[in-house]
C-alpha cells in the first residue's frame, strides 16, 4: 500500500478504544441505563426502518471507524484522503453518507 501512495495506516481497533472510552463517558455523564452499541450500519438501518421506538436507545457515540477518522482529522492533523479497508458491505452506505472512500476486501 505504501508503494501506491499511502502515507499512514491506522487499525480501526484504535478507534474501538476511543469508542469504548466515549461509551463509558456518555453512560456516566448522561446517566444512561440502556445503550445499543452501533458499530454496525446494518443494525442502525434496521432500527431506523423497523424499530423506530428504540432509536433513542442507540448509542450517541460514533462507530470505531468514524472515531478513527475523526481522530485522524482533528488530532493527528491528517489532511490526506482517508480510505477504509473493510470486508463489510454494510459500511458502504455509511461511507457514501460521509463522502469517504471504502474498499471492501472479501
Amino acid at each position: 500500500m505504501k508503494s501506491s501512495g499511502v502515507n499512514i495506516i491506522y487499525d480501526v481497533s484504535f478507534g474501538a478504544d476511543i469508542t469504548t472510552w466515549a461509551y463509558l463517558k456518555a453512560i456516566k455523564d448522561n446517566g444512561l441505563k440502556t445503550v445499543i452499541a452501533q458499530p454496525c450500519p446494518a443494525i442502525v438501518n434496521y432500527i431506523e426502518k423497523y424499530s423506530r421506538e428504540i432509536i433513542s436507545k442507540l448509542s450517541p457515540i460514533h462507530s470505531p471507524m468514524m472515531c478513527t477518522a475523526i481522530y485522524l482529522r482533528k488530532y493527528a492533523d491528517v489532511r490526506d484522503e482517508i480510505a477504509f479497508l473493510s470486508p463489510c458491505i454494510g459500511k458502504l452506505r455509511l461511507m457514501i453518507q460521509i463522502q469517504m472512500d471504502i474498499y471492501n476486501i472479501m
